[in-house]
């Protein structure tokens, strides 16, 4: 199952982490190419880790996405057109969902109203 796979493939990485981002992985080994400060797509990162935390219900996913919120918040302001890249699913992503809320630094921005 995809699903599976996929949050499969998301523990391997965070085991191996250690604090960075995963930037690309070698098509051949698997293995990855890591930034520390999530490069140009570090948000995808912590929106995997998010989508990953509701899924499984897992602390440490919602934690870990917490923790990628953090460190891309000072993104929001970024002069660049990949600013979506770099940020909203790194950050506002954990801060939407319920399962990651709590860990996640509030976004600088109202969310929308009723």
């Amino acid at each position: 199952m995809l699903v599976t796979e996929l949050v499969r493939g998301v523990g391997t990485t965070l085991a191996q982490s250690e604090g960075r981002f995963p930037l690309y992985a070698d098509p051949v080994t698997g293995e990855w190419t890591w930034s520390d400060d999530g490069d140009w797509c570090g948000g995808f990162w912590g929106g995997l880790l998010s989508l990953v935390a509701v899924v499984t219900g897992e602390p440490r996913y919602a934690g870990a996405a917490g923790q990628v919120a953090e460190r891309l918040a000072s993104r929001t302001d970024a002069p660049t057109l990949l600013r979506g890249m770099l940020f909203w699913y790194g950050a506002a992503l954990p801060a939407c969902s319920p399962a990651t809320r709590s860990r996640a630094p509030r976004p600088p921005w109202p969310p929308p109203g009723p």
